[in-house]
């Protein structure tokens, strides 16, 4: 499902990003609630965000997770030397 999300660091908003860009989600920001609203509405009915996200999910949903950190620290380690 797309996301709606609300970054409020500055790599959560690189992701953030990232995640549009691939049209699987919106950002909305603020403390009034329209542009919560508006962003919610059109998650509802934007078939797009929908496919986009589903497609996402297809295509990475069945990668193993438990091995993402120990490889993450070894390929840093690595390149520290």
């Amino acid at each position: 499902k797309p996301g709606l999300l609300t970054p409020d660091l500055h790599e959560r908003t690189l992701t953030a990003h990232r995640v549009v860009a691939l049209g699987a989600a919106l950002i909305a920001h603020g403390k009034e609630p329209g542009p919560y609203r508006t962003a919610l509405q059109r998650l509802l009915e934007d078939t797009g965000l929908r496919t986009a996200a589903e497609d996402f999910a297809r295509a990475h949903g069945k990668i193993p997770r438990d091995p993402i950190l120990p490889k993450l620290i070894t390929d840093t380690v690595d390149r520290l030397g």
